[in-house]
């Protein structure tokens, strides 16, 4: 998992869906401590949460699940994978009904073939995505990417 503290207590500001017939991508705007506006950008999103969206929105923590360590972030990202799923955390029902996707998608994540992202927000929007590649553009820069 990789944090990105440098985004805590800093504003989202954007949250944009680009749909075509194959693939839809979401991008972000973080504006930081010194007003510059970083995006965020996720490319062939599968799954996407995003919860109590406000006219401002307060990040805590912003987390990226990929394949580097994901052997010590299991069961964290299977939990996480549930909820994106369903909406909720998931009851013993859930776990048989739903092993098949869940598995496929944690293979997808070890294998370096999708990353997920989260965003917990002390105040406002909560997000989570699964994508295939996910990129933060920074001002004056070059992407730097997942």
């Amino acid at each position: 998992m990789t944090n990105f503290p440098e985004y805590i207590e800093c504003d989202i500001t954007m949250v944009s869906i680009e749909s075509s017939a194959s693939r839809q991508n979401v991008m972000l705007r973080i504006v930081d401590h010194q007003g510059e506006g970083h995006h965020l950008l996720a490319e062939s999103v599968g799954y996407f949460s995003l919860e109590t969206m406000r006219l401002r929105n307060i990040v805590e923590t912003v987390s990226l699940y990929d394949s580097v360590d994901f052997h010590e972030n299991t069961s964290e990202v299977e939990e996480k994978i549930f909820y994106l799923l369903q909406g909720r955390q998931p009851e013993d029902k859930d776990r048989g009904v739903l092993f098949n996707v869940v598995s496929k998608l944690m293979n997808d994540i070890a294998h370096g073939r999708k990353v997920l992202l989260e965003i917990v927000s002390l105040y406002g929007a909560d997000l989570l995505l699964l994508a295939e590649k996910v990129s933060i553009i920074k001002p004056d820069s070059r992407p730097i990417e997942s």
